[in-house]
């Protein structure tokens, strides 16, 4: 009786992965998780992997400057308006008031949430977490630091609250002297940021640094 020949294994250690865009089930070589590569769902061509070089400095430097514009863009003044002598002053924390006292409790609610706190929280999560795996500190408090910038980053709306002041801009031109204060263009540049740490900062590659991170410490604890 003739025994089965042993199946020959890949030199190439792989792990499957899921692609987001077709839900294929995708074999990726652990050489794609070095810095440079990238890799291509075979069924749809959407990124699999596209990790740029030093990944992580870029995200620390970006949520850093985050932060340092949270305050800027949300407490300074946004528009000035001045009407027949008498002018007034708003600010993002201001119109949430404004909203509350209006009696539209539950719309403030939602832009202090999406468009203050989530964007706050989601710069703060990505410098912790960039500075962690930076200095390789691995642990529980890096996994539910990524855990929760997972379930805030869908939350966050700054687009459409700019939209909105765009709106509000237009239409109140003709209501007297409207003047674009400094407050605004912090607050673009926070949303610019806030798109530019979302482009670059990759939590998968860090789930999987982890991952490799856990089972060479059950290795050595099996030893």
């Amino acid at each position: 009786m003739m025994k089965p020949e042993p199946q020959s294994t890949s030199i190439v250690q792989a792990d499957l992965i899921v692609c987001q865009e077709c839900d294929a089930l995708v074999s990726m070589p652990y050489e794609a998780l070095n810095e440079g590569n990238s890799m291509s769902c075979p069924r749809c061509a959407g990124h699999l992997i596209k990790h740029y070089r030093n990944r992580l400095l870029p995200s620390l430097f970006i949520s850093l400057s985050g932060l340092f514009l949270f305050f800027p863009a949300n407490f300074l003044p946004v528009m000035s308006l001045s009407v027949l002598g008498n002018s007034g002053q708003n600010t993002m924390v201001k119109g949430v008031y404004q909203l509350a006292v209006d009696g539209y409790w539950w719309m403030a609610f939602l832009v202090l949430f999406c468009s203050v706190l989530v964007p706050g929280l989601k710069f703060l999560l990505v410098f912790i977490i960039s500075l962690k795996a930076y200095f390789k500190i691995w642990g529980r408090p890096l996994i539910h630091a990524l855990k929760l910038y997972q379930k805030i980053e869908v939350w966050g709306m700054l687009d459409v609250y700019l939209i909105a002041i765009l709106l509000s801009y237009i239409k109140m031109t003709d209501m007297g002297d409207l003047i674009l204060d400094v407050g605004l263009f912090c607050f673009i540049v926070f949303l610019l940021l806030d798109v530019l740490v979302t482009t670059r900062f990759e939590p998968g590659a860090i789930w999987r640094q982890i991952d490799i991170e856990g089972k060479g410490w059950s290795q050595l604890n099996r030893k």
